[in-house]
């Protein structure tokens, strides 16, 4: 029923409708039928992130999804849902965006900030965990595979830091599974087997730890089990 549910709804602003109305006249079935949905389409693990559907990354859709997550105590979808408006410019997140019928839709200013204040934070986790330890590559003697052609290698990966740093400083959209490794970045700059390996492991296991931080990041919990605990007993 659940999967029925979704597939009928397609739009975000339609399940926030039924939420609504599940709320206003105290409907359980119909509002656990919409969280789920929701819970779908920003769920708790990068993995399941991931694996949504393309038509999920409307970004009105992620604002309509915040405001859900606020107003009617569902704190589990807000870390991915406020993770995906973080790729709004400034301008948009702070002034709104529309959506499919052109309706304006705006975040309250507190959750503005606390999006704006996560974004540094994600921004800073990615220097640490990502940016940081592919940049030891650079140094032989801190490369923890062996090179097939340590000069060419040398050469690339500084490039590549240097690109990525330059390109990529302030872009938030590395939780996604394409990699910097895999985008264009790549074909000029083409490492051995051994490094491209090493660098996708950094990228991936960076990942994984930011991710785990995400709710921190957004001041909604210490971690997912606590923001999960708290969505229980909602």
């Amino acid at each position: 029923m659940t999967r029925t549910f979704a597939k009928e709804t397609k739009a975000l602003k339609e399940l926030v409708s039924y939420l609504r109305i599940a709320s206003k006249y105290v409907v359980p079935s119909i509002r656990d039928l919409v969280v789920s949905s929701l819970r779908t389409c920003y769920p708790s693990t990068r993995s399941e992130f991931c694996a949504r559907p393309t038509d999920v990354s409307n970004l009105s859709d992620a604002l309509y999804a915040v405001y859900a997550g606020v107003t009617f105590d569902i704190p589990d979808i807000l870390p991915a849902a406020m993770y995906q408006c973080c790729a709004l410019d400034t301008p948009q997140l702070v002034k709104g965006a529309k959506d499919s019928d052109g309706r304006l839709i705006k975040l309250q200013p507190g959750t503005v900030v606390a999006c704006l204040a996560g974004k540094l934070s994600l921004l800073k986790l990615k220097h640490a965990h990502i940016d940081q330890p592919c940049a030891t590559l650079v140094n032989d003697y801190n490369r923890e595979s062996s090179c097939d052609d340590e000069d060419k290698c040398h050469l690339y990966l500084l490039n590549l830091v240097k690109e990525i740093l330059w390109y990529y400083g302030d872009n938030v959209s590395f939780l996604y599974n394409d990699t910097n490794f895999d985008g264009d970045l790549v074909d000029e700059n083409p490492l051995c087997s051994s490094c491209a390996t090493r660098w996708k492991e950094i990228e991936m296991k960076g990942r994984e730890k930011i991710w785990a931080k995400l709710p921190f990041c957004f001041g909604l919990a210490q971690s997912w089990p606590d923001l999960l605990a708290k969505a229980r007993e909602e």
